[in-house]
Parts: C-alpha cells; structure tokens; sequence
C-alpha cells in the first residue's frame, strides 16, 4: 500500500522542519503511480514530460526506456556486478551452543547415570544467531552537474557494501530514497527495495540504485505529478546539502535507519560497512 504523510519536528537549532513523504512499497507500483497520475498545475509547461531526454544527462533515450528498466531491471552492468560478488567473501552465519541432557554426548551426567536414567550424558545443541536487521536509506539525489557515470560507480559501491553484509549473516531491508528541499522542507520519495527477509536480486536493484534516469526521469516525474510539491527555484536540492542532515533523517525517520547519501557512497566500502553497523 502506498503510503502519504507529513512529519514535523524541531531541530537542535531550534527550527522546525517539514517532510513531506510519499513511500511506495515496490518499484511497481511508483512506476504505475507515475503513468496514471497527472502533472500539478505548478509544473503545467515545466514538467519532464514537456521537454526532451537527453542520453548524456539523463543516461536513457527515453521516458518509456527509463520506466522498462524499473520495472524489469537494467542488466547493461550486470556481469561486472556479478563479478563483483563472486570475490565478495561468505562468512558462515554465527551459532549459539546450548547444553542438554541426552542419550548420547561427550560427558556424563554422573548423578543421573548412577540413576540409570536414559537422558544421561550432556551434549550440545548449536542454535542459530538470529540475524541484525539493518535499514537503509539511500538518497541518490544530487546536483545537476553530477555525471552519469558518478551515479554508477557510488551504486555499485552501496551494492558491494549490501552483499557483503547479507553474506557476513545481516539482513538488509533497503529503500531507494530521493529528497527535493528548500526553506527547511522536503518532498520526499522513498522506494522500498528490499525486504530484510528476500534474497538479493541484483538486477531489480541496480537501477535504482546506480543509474542517473531513476533520479532524472522517474524523480523527476513524480516530483511534477506529487501533489503537495511546490513549484522551488529549479527543483530544490538535495538534503545531503543541508549541515544537519543525518539528524534531520534520525528526528524524522527514528534511530533504526541508517542514512546513506552520495557523500558517503564516495567513501571507502569499509567505512560505509561500518556506519552502516554502527561502529566508529
């Protein structure tokens, strides 16, 4: 079910803030939200729709391009990905032992032997450690003059960091998140990914994660056809130009996400592991 609300907090600086949210729960259903939905007076003339696609800026030909690529996946980076996760290490989901009487083990219980009751030796059970749960949100919004191939390389980075996770025994439950601010407000867009629970399907995820055209074309679009969004000087910018926010996203969205924008996707893989992990 698609998901409409607004928040409002005040921050350290004594300011109040406004995100105004619309959260889909699959690609499918922004793509469907977008075809159906019609552009706001604001944007009549000025939309997406109203001007031309640029391959060199927007990475696609087309709208209709850009649309088939959420829905269905883009596979034009597949095979590096999957290069990639072949030399991304696999480490065996940690386990508890727990001790119990049985009929066979490597000790006896003496007490209980000399009772001759069956259930006489100590033995171990291994349990499983139930998984960490880590929620993401990753903003790919960024400035106009950002290169498509920026986008590429800082998605590809956030995929490597998932994998790892996923195959080091964490569960990743990931939005795709895009942020439209000015005069202390946002229109937020934000794209749930990946449940904590599904396995990794790469190529569902790659779009929207390193590809200009999700933010370019489908953001855009949205933006233009997203009641509550205002007509900004241009379309905003992003929150990561804002000082404060990794605290506007925690007030906001409460301490369980973790916040990944394009500033930390230009860091190293193990210092986004670990942010993503809590760790200093």
């Amino acid at each position: 079910m698609i998901k409409n609300y607004e928040i409002k907090k005040k921050a350290k600086n004594g300011r109040e803030y406004t995100f105004v949210v619309e959260e889909f729960p699959s690609a499918y259903e922004l793509a469907e939200t977008n075809r159906h939905r019609a552009v706001t007076p604001q944007w009549k003339g000025d939309c997406l729709e109203a001007g031309e696609i640029e391959k060199g800026w927007h990475g696609v030909e087309s709208r209709d391009e850009a649309y088939d690529f959420l829905r269905d996946g883009w596979t034009q980076e597949l095979e590096s990905v999957n290069a990639m996760m072949k030399k991304v290490t696999t480490v065996t989901a940690p386990k508890r032992s727990a001790f119990k009487n049985d009929v066979v083990g490597f000790a006896p219980v003496v007490p209980l032997a000399m009772m001759n009751v069956p259930n006489s030796m100590l033995n171990t059970n291994m349990k499983p450690v139930k998984s960490k749960i880590v929620k993401i949100l990753y903003d790919i919004t960024d400035s106009c003059s950002t290169k498509p191939e920026t986008f590429l390389k800082r998605g590809k980075r956030i995929m490597e960091v998932i994998i790892g996770l996923e195959r080091s025994g964490y569960r990743c439950e990931l939005y795709a998140m895009q942020s439209y601010y000015s005069d202390r407000k946002a229109e937020v867009l934000l794209v749930k990914i990946k449940e904590s629970n599904q396995p990794l399907d790469v190529r569902r995820m790659m779009f929207p994660l390193t590809h200009p055209a999700f933010f370019r074309v489908v953001g855009f679009e949205w933006q233009d056809r997203f009641p509550p969004a205002r007509r900004l000087a241009g379309r905003g910018h992003a929150l990561k130009f804002e000082d404060n926010h990794d605290e506007l996203i925690k007030s906001m969205f409460g301490t369980e996400f973790v916040f990944l924008d394009a500033q930390d996707a230009d860091m190293e893989t193990e210092d986004i592991k670990k942010k993503l992990k809590g760790e200093k």
